[in-house]
């Protein structure tokens, strides 16, 4: 999404990102006149979010990914939902069965990692640590351990053709 003539654009993101591992460019698109960034955070619909988990983690519980997939299932069957209170004070459910339901678990050497989308607009947006926080039952000094990243950016073009702008 961008001000300027897209092929010249294309080649100087190109040139400048020839020793990022993981750098690819999905698409590019001219802005609406006046468009700014600030202007755009609106628009976003959903992050993917990449959480990486201590080495210890979990410790004496056996193997993480088992101990993930109870806990998500147990969540499902719970009605997936959240339950904390909003910056006023009043007591508010996040319907978060959409991201349990499709949640990634996989095991990089020692460590497990953990993808998922949550959504940044609506009833139903949540921060990336509370959701991993109530997710695998973390105190405050347990989810400071853990490396939440951003990964992708997903912007609506319309309902049926999301865009996902992946972050290296």
């Amino acid at each position: 999404l961008l001000p300027h003539d897209e092929i010249d654009v294309r080649q100087k993101l190109q040139d400048a990102s020839a020793g990022m591992n993981g750098f690819d460019i999905l698409e590019l698109e001219k802005l609406a006149p006046g468009m700014t960034r600030k202007r755009m955070v609106p628009a976003i619909a959903a992050s993917t979010w990449k959480v990486e988990l201590p080495v210890d983690w979990p410790a004496g519980k056996g193997d993480g990914t088992d101990l993930i997939e109870r806990r998500r299932v147990e969540l499902l069957e719970q009605g997936g939902c959240l339950e904390r209170t909003d910056k006023k004070g009043k007591p508010k459910q996040v319907d978060l069965r959409s991201t349990l339901e499709q949640i990634d678990v996989s095991r990089d050497s020692d460590r497990l990692t953990l993808s998922f989308d949550l959504s940044q607009q609506g009833p139903n947006s949540e921060r990336p640590d509370r959701f991993i926080g109530w997710l695998l039952e973390l105190d405050r000094e347990a989810l400071a351990r853990v490396r939440i990243v951003k990964s992708a950016a997903v912007l609506p073009l319309t309902e049926l053709s999301p865009v996902r702008q992946e972050i290296s």
